[in-house]
Order: C-alpha cells, then structure tokens, then sequence
C-alpha cells in the first residue's frame, strides 16, 4: 500500500492526465455551486454491521473480477489489509489500520491512473475497476475478521465506514491556503449495471482518479481540482453520503460538479436538481422509487 497522504512528498503542479483514452463517454450529472445540503445521519444499518459478504462482495467470487486484480496488482490489497487486521490488538489500532490502508488504496489507484509508479500489470492505467474491486475485497476481509478483542457490531460498522470514506478519496479532499488559485470539486461513482456486465467500468470514476490534485492552468489562473468517488448503494445515500463528504468543502470551491456514466452518442447536461428516485436497481440490486428524504424539503 501507498503511504497515506500526509505523509508523502507535496505533489509538483502538472497538468492533468489526458481523458480521451477512456473509453466510455460520460454523461454529466449536474454542474452547479451548491449553497446547502441535508444533515447527514449517522445511523448504522444491518447491511453493515452484518459478517455475511454483501451481494456486491459475493462478485468477487467471479472469474472476471479476479482477472482485473491480477491484471492490475491489485490482487494484494485484499491480503495485505487482513495482516494488518490482524496485528490489530485494540479498537484504536483497528482503526489506525483501516484508515492507513484505505487511504492508501486511495492514493494507489490515483499514482497508477496519473502514472506514477509502476503499472503492474497490463490493465489500462485509465481504469477505475481495480479500486472497486479491490476495495470490496477489503469490506469482505473487514466484514468477516474476528479480532482478539471484543469488537461490537457497532464497532465494525465504523470501521466499514472509515474504509469506505478513506479509500474512495472522501476525506483526502484538501486545497491550497490563500488566493489565485481557484478551488475545483469533481464527483464520479463506482461501475454500476453489473449482473449485466460485470467487466463494466465508470468513466467517471477514471475521470476522477485521472484529475485527483492536479492543477489546470487556465485563462484565470490555475485551477486545483480535488476529487471523490460515491458508491452505487441507495442506503448510502439516504444516510447522507452525499452530504457529510461534500458539505465541509462547498463554501470553499469556486466550482463543483458531479459526473457519471451516460449513454452512447449522447452527452446529458442537467440544469436543475431532482429529488426524485426513479426505481433503477442499484449494486445491492435494490430498487427505490419515491421523494429523496431530506432534512429540508422546500430546499429541493
């Protein structure tokens, strides 16, 4: 695993890695500066707290899916994370584990897309499947460890959500102190529809491994451009994902944007939010059609 990112080098300014080798058009979701978001809620579900793998670990099982982490060397991170669960001794060392390596899976998956380091592998630096399926490997091993120590579901389900925030980039998000430098946000989300493809990616998961703290020289300036990635899961969103990610760093960016997977020959720009969920199954298989509960509705 990479060294989480405080304690790495400061990056030089480059430019950003060139996006039209992905492959998959992508579709934009929405581009606006945001002024508000809903509270998030903190309350553990028994999906997480659960030790059976999920329906989306259960994929790993797959012959695809282990082909894209050994084709990329990212078969490791699985292993790697379960020695170091398993010279845990307390909570407190669990959780300097978990969040040492997620940010590391992190930052791993970011140097291969900009190409630092070795590829390891002959998969495309451009892909955003092997930090998918890699983290999923980790939830498994995490889901299923059985310390030494007492580790009550609640426990686990905080280590879970430490893993998932530090490796999708969520809580790496910083920006340069003081002006001339314009504050660029840029979302995508994992690969998605996959019992229909389960080699499919998300271009705008690459998108964002490919542009993670890079600064683009523009006619007003630079530009630093910080990035996340959100999962598929509509559980996630109603606990507030979303916001508790988002809403630390919206009054300081000059510009935010969300990005996902559009449609073939078409490029889809939407101009204002929607707080509807329109019943599309999500990687849990799990449909939902109804309003989007907020805190605050006449804010929609």
């Amino acid at each position: 695993m990479r060294p989480p990112a405080s304690t790495r080098t400061p990056r030089r300014r480059k430019a950003p890695t060139p996006l039209n080798s992905l492959r998959v058009r992508t579709g934009v979701l929405g581009l606006a500066l945001l002024t508000g978001l809903a509270a998030p809620t903190t309350t553990a579900t028994a999906a997480d707290t659960a030790t059976a793998p999920t329906v989306e670990e259960l994929r790993l099982d797959g012959d695809a899916p282990r082909e894209i982490l050994r084709r990329s060397g990212f078969d490791d991170a699985a292993p790697e994370f379960a020695l170091a669960l398993d010279r845990a001794h307390s909570w407190s060392q669990a959780r300097r584990a978990v969040v040492r390596e997620g940010t590391g899976l992190w930052r791993r998956a970011v140097d291969r897309a900009q190409g630092r380091g070795p590829a390891a592998g002959d998969l495309s630096r451009d892909d955003d499947r092997p930090l998918y399926w890699a983290r999923l490997g980790m939830t498994r091993e995490l889901r299923a460890w059985e310390p030494g120590f007492r580790l009550s579901d609640r426990q686990r389900a905080r280590l879970l959500d430490e893993l998932e925030r530090t490796s999708r980039g969520q809580t790496g998000i910083r920006y340069p102190h003081g002006k001339g430098v314009k504050r660029v946000l840029v979302t995508g989300f994992d690969p998605f529809t996959l019992d229909r493809d389960i080699r499919i990616s998300n271009p705008s998961g690459a998108a964002a491994l490919a542009l993670d703290g890079t600064v683009i020289e523009t006619a007003d300036g630079p530009a630093r451009v910080e990035t996340a990635v959100f999962p598929v899961r509509w559980r996630d969103f109603a606990e507030g994902t979303v916001e508790r990610a988002l809403r630390p760093h919206l009054p300081e960016v000059d510009l935010f944007t969300t990005v996902s997977q559009g449609r073939v020959g078409r490029f889809d720009v939407e101009r204002t939010n929607g707080a509807w969920r329109g019943g599309f199954g999500d990687n849990e298989n799990v449909g939902v059609t109804g309003t989007i509960p907020v805190a605050d509705p006449d804010s929609q």
